[in-house]
């Protein structure tokens, strides 16, 4: 990996999955940090300045806090909650290139990304925009249009399947939009998609990528899907999932039709199914139990 990092190394990276050999966290949560890192040696940054938001407390998962410890570069810490902008500005006291600033970042307005960096000073072309704040990321990114960072990281939900365009307008469903979303809104914006971490994609104005030595990505090459999860019904209409892990989530399904749950609760049988598993049948209690409810009826 350090030779990829300095430059010494004499493989060329063919593919920008091969970014996941580059990740390494000194502050970040997925590797994000030595993924930067190396972009950053091989294209030389215009200002060595950063724009992160929701920062916290600036240190804790922060994509950028690497380049402001131990790199030189100054940031703007933007942080909405008013409890976790005092930690933000006990860490741009002790890092002084660290500009705290407490404020909602919304899509239009005096609260845009575009006007808060306006009133910061910070130049068109900077060099890194983080965005995750778990909600809006889609709609503030897409109404920033004055400035155009070399890099942007942008948070995806990676449980939603590449392929789907999904987009949680005004962060309403709290669930984040899909990176098939987010990659159609980076090429309208003059983007290509580099790579993707468990959490974030990204985004390289495309004039940088011959620096590199990798060409853009399509979404669906650059996720793993390890965390997309689909559902389908069985003949019984009965749930199944395909992720294990989502599935290990829950204890049980509750249907609709009362008798359903209660059937197989009570026989101790599983309300749902993970794809692959064999089928338990109750359909011969489950008969016996609508015929006595049909005699009751009548």
């Amino acid at each position: 990996m350090l030779d990829y990092l300095n430059g010494s190394g004499d493989r060329e990276l063919t593919l920008a999955d091969d970014l996941k050999k580059l990740e390494r966290n000194v502050y970040s949560q997925n590797g994000e940090d030595g993924v930067i890192e190396w972009v950053f040696s091989r294209i030389a940054p215009r200002h060595r300045i950063c724009v992160e938001f929701g920062a916290w407390d600036g240190r804790n998962l922060s994509n950028t806090f690497n380049l402001v410890a131990h790199h030189g570069w100054k940031a703007i810490h933007i942080e909405a909650d008013p409890h976790k902008f005092q930690t933000l500005k006990k860490t741009a006291t002790a890092y002084p290139a660290i500009t705290p600033v407490c404020s909602l970042v919304a899509a239009a307005g005096e609260l845009s990304l575009d006007r808060i960096l306006e009133r910061q000073g910070v130049p068109e072309d900077f060099d890194l925009l983080s965005i995750d704040i778990d909600g809006n990321d889609y709609d503030v990114w897409e109404a920033t249009v004055r400035f155009h960072p070399t890099l942007v990281v942008i948070e995806y939900n990676a449980t939603i399947p590449p392929e789907f365009d999904y987009i949680d307008r005004g962060g309403r469903g709290y669930i984040g939009s899909s990176a098939a979303s987010l990659g159609a809104l980076a090429s309208r914006k003059g983007y290509g998609l580099l790579g993707c971490t468990a959490t974030n994609l990204f985004f390289l104005r495309e004039p940088y990528f011959s620096a590199l030595g990798v060409k853009p990505q399509a979404v669906d090459e650059a996720l793993d899907r390890q965390a997309v999860c689909y559902v389908f019904f069985n003949h019984a209409g009965e749930i199944v999932f395909s992720n294990s892990a989502v599935a290990g989530r829950l204890r049980g399904v509750t249907y609709a039709q009362p008798m359903k749950t209660w059937v197989r609760r009570a026989l101790r049988m599983p309300t749902f199914y993970l794809l692959g598993e064999a089928h338990q049948e109750a359909g011969a209690v489950l008969k016996f139990l609508r015929w006595i409810k049909s005699l009751v009826r009548s």
